[in-house]
Parts: structure tokens; C-alpha cells; sequence
């Protein structure tokens, strides 16, 4: 973007990662196992295990303009993107994790970033970002087999000029629209993820904030840089497409947010309109602790095909 075997061990197959520090909590533990799940599956080229470590009611952007709304459209859209991948491995860098909390013993959620390395018959990085919740809102015993993804950005840079040149040529996918109609499924305006760099003095404390954009080098980890480069994006022409929005189920702890923006850029005196998938996702501190509520996560990318 440019500047103006789980112990899910039925379910998923690998066990919880060892080595993890005692004092972590539950989500955090669970996001571990869930990353190294999805890396096995997308290695592995096995779907419907990708599609395992999501909550029923869930959503994933892949690489391609391929959606999922719900682990069962999750698994029929990684099963069409894998197809051409041939056979592959897949490694991950530059792994972060992150935890969604109101108090230091007690956390609502996660999130976790990856760069994935692809080799082999397909030779790519991809960027996940994904967010683990409750799998099902009540009922449950808070344990890491409770957690599964809700939500996750999976996506591959474009340069710039080379997404402004597909583009101008209208050689990019239309994105499908949600078809949200349930007002309480739509963000309120500071969640509207056009207004993103809005948040720029508002960005999570924990070392594990992040921000991605569509081009290579927009990778930005940690509050300052988070916070910088949300500075810098505030020149940018957005405009919210349509949006959807999910919140933690019990006290509304954290809030994601699915959407689709355009950004309108000029080149060689040209307007060009570039359309972006985006997942956000918000940390809300109780209503008692009157603090305002902190971008924890910013996902943007283009598909390209």
C-alpha cells in the first residue's frame, strides 16, 4: 500500500506444543498448537484439517479472492486454492503472538502472526494473521481445547506498481460481498476499517501488535512501529465497501472485523481504484475501567487473481 497434533488431538491431528511457559494462558497455548496445525495442513495440502482448527462460525480470506464464511465454506475454498499448489512445505519466520485481555491473569482471546515459507512445486511466502476465541460462545470449561480460530488473513505481497498496473488494466478479481443485512453484524464507524489509521494513539501495548499491508515490506510489529506507520497511512483515500463484524461472545472483550476497501491512488495523473480484504481486530477494556479500546491487529491485502 502506498503512502500519499493439537491435544485437539480428534479434531486436528497434533499434539499441544511443547515448551511453552507455564504462566501462559489458555488461548495463547491454544494459538501455538493452531498455528503449527495449520502449517502441517497447508503443507500437507489437507483441507479439511486446515478447516478443523476454526470455530464453526468463523471466516478466512485466502490468497486468492476465495473467502470462507464458516468451516464448512472455509474447507470448500482451501480445497479449490490448494490445488495448485503441487506438492509443497511449509515453514514458518517471524512468529508473534498476542493475547486479548482485560486483567494480567485472565485472557479472552489471542492472535498470532507468520510469515509462511512455501518450497517445493510452489515457491511463495504467505502472511497469516489469525485470531483465536472461544469455539462456542457458552458452555464451556475454558480449557485450550475450548479455543479455535475465528478469523484469519491469509495472504501474498504485491508491489505496489505491479497491483496499481493490474489494476488501471482491470485485471483484478471483484471482491463478493458479505451480504451482511443483520445491523448488529456491522461495525460501528471507529471499527470501519477505512478509518484504520484512526487508530494510530490507540494501538495495543503488547510487544505482538501488528500491522500488515498489501507490498513486501509493510510488515510493522510492536506498538511504536504499529503506531508510525499508521501515521503515515492517514494520507491514504479509503472508503469501506461493506464490513462485517463479530465480537468475543460473553462481555464483547475484543472485537473482529472482516472488510473490503477500496483505495484510490493517482498515478501518472490516472486515478486507480485498488480493492483490499482487511481484518482488524480490537481489544475493549470493560466499561468500569473507562480506557478506551486498542487496535491489537490490521491485516490489508490485495488478490490478485
Amino acid at each position: 500500500m502506498r503512502t500519499a497434533p493439537l491435544v485437539f488431538a480428534v479434531v486436528v491431528g497434533l499434539s499441544l506444543a511443547a515448551g511453552s511457559a507455564a504462566g501462559d494462558s489458555n488461548p495463547r497455548l491454544a494459538a501455538t498448537s493452531l498455528l503449527a496445525a495449520q502449517t502441517q495442513a497447508l503443507g500437507s495440502g489437507d483441507a479439511k484439517a486446515f478447516a478443523a482448527t476454526f470455530a464453526t462460525n468463523s471466516f478466512a480470506f485466502l490468497p486468492t479472492a476465495a473467502e470462507g464464511n464458516g468451516r464448512a465454506a472455509i474447507e470448500k475454498a482451501t480445497a479449490a486454492w490448494m490445488r495448485d499448489h503441487g506438492k509443497i512445505i511449509v515453514k514458518t519466520e517471524k512468529v508473534v503472538f498476542g493475547t486479548l485481555n482485560d486483567e494480567p491473569d485472565w485472557a479472552f482471546g489471542a492472535w498470532y502472526h507468520a510469515t509462511l515459507v512455501v518450497s517445493g512445486a510452489t515457491t511463495t511466502r504467505w502472511r497469516l494473521t489469525a485470531v483465536v476465541g472461544m469455539r462456542e460462545a457458552l458452555d464451556r470449561e475454558d480449557t485450550v481445547q475450548d479455543y479455535r480460530v475465528v478469523a484469519a488473513h491469509l495472504s501474498e505481497a504485491v508491489d505496489d506498481k505491479a497491483a496499481f498496473a493490474a489494476a488501471a488494466a482491470g485485471k483484478l478479481p471483484a471482491l463478493p460481498s458479505f451480504g451482511i443485512a443483520d445491523e448488529d453484524r456491522m461495525p460501528d464507524d471507529d471499527w470501519q476499517p477505512h478509518r484504520v489509521a484512526a487508530w494510530a494513539k490507540r494501538v495495543h501495548k503488547d510487544a505482538a501488535a501488528v500491522l500488515v499491508g498489501s507490498a513486501p515490506k509493510e510488515l510493522f510489529v510492536g506498538k511504536a512501529k504499529v503506531a508510525a506507520a499508521l501515521g503515515k497511512w492517514k494520507s491514504l483515500e479509503l472508503a469501506t465497501i461493506d464490513a462485517m463484524r463479530f465480537d468475543e461472545p460473553d462481555m464483547q472483550h475484543y472485537t473482529v472485523v472482516m472488510g473490503h476497501v477500496t483505495g484510490t491512488f493517482r498515478v501518472a495523473g490516472k486515478a486507480i481504484k485498488v480493492p483490499y480484504r482487511v481484518l482488524m481486530v480490537t481489544a475493549n477494556p470493560p466499561a468500569a475501567a473507562e480506557t478506551p479500546s486498542t487496535l491489537a491487529v490490521a491485516h490489508f491485502s490485495i488478490a490478485t487473481r
